[in-house]
């Protein structure tokens, strides 16, 4: 199976290549998901406006560039093993973890999980915060416990239609409780450095993805998150070669 290891220019210029085939595959099959997720808990009439084709062609538009931007835009972070192809270890199957801030945010990479996943990796997803604050005025579900609750749901089905396992939520405070000071936002990121530094010993992943420095748009919560697990991945004692993936949307988009 191929990890996507830009280990030289002509490596990086076939890995992008080779990803931006996969999204195109998997597009359609990860867009249905991610609507099915949203319109299967269904009978929720809130979330009627999903319907209009309207709607469905704007957020097909803006959904296939995401994928095809975030796939192909796969940066590693460190030296990768020579080639740019691996095999399975006699051992047993390759272990991806992505670690992101947000419950929807493996939109930006579902093509990439998909694609290992169906091929036998073991993919694991985790999310830091309960998205608990991510109000949007169509949804028509206001910020708090009920917010929190409808997202964990969406996130459980796009793991099951991603064909992943079953997502591991760290259930911190969306925005990571900046807004009550350094002490309450301090508390939040070593609760994140724990849960980071524990799965990684536990599940022992080959590959880390993560968000990049600018945080895909720029979101503090993705910014902090991708820091945090870029500082545990460097400092962690790691028993096998492991790699660490960034996505990311480059500047001029």
């Amino acid at each position: 199976m191929a990890w996507f290891v830009p280990e030289n220019a002509g490596h990086a210029k076939a890995a992008k290549l080779e990803t931006l085939r996969i999204a195109k595959a998997i597009f359609s099959a990860q867009l249905v998901s991610v609507y099915v997720c949203i319109l299967d808990r269904g009978q929720n009439k809130s979330l009627s406006s999903y319907h209009h084709s309207r709607n469905m062609n704007a957020m097909k538009k803006k959904y296939l560039l995401s994928v095809l931007v975030a796939a192909a835009l796969l940066t590693q972070c460190g030296p990768g093993p020579s080639g740019s192809e691996t095999q399975t270890p006699a051992n047993g199957p390759r272990t991806l973890l992505a670690i992101f801030a947000h419950p929807d945010d493996e939109a930006t990479v579902g093509p990439v999980l998909a694609k290992y996943a169906a091929e036998g990796v073991n993919v694991y997803l985790c999310i830091a915060t309960d998205g608990r604050l991510g109000v949007n005025a169509h949804v028509k579900i206001p910020a708090g416990d009920s917010l929190a609750a409808a997202r964990k749901l969406e996130l459980q089905c796009a793991a099951e239609k991603l064909g992943i396992n079953p997502p591991i939520m760290f259930g911190l405070h969306d925005q990571l409780k900046m807004g009550e000071g350094m002490g309450a936002l301090n508390e939040q990121l070593d609760s994140l450095r724990r849960g980071v530094k524990k799965l990684f010993t536990e599940l022992k992943p080959d590959v880390v993805l993560t968000w990049g420095a600018s945080g895909w748009t720029g979101h503090h919560d993705h910014r902090l998150v991708g820091s945090v697990v870029t500082e545990v991945f460097e400092s962690q004692s790691w028993t096998k070669p492991a790699q660490l993936y960034y996505s990311a949307i480059p500047a001029d988009r």
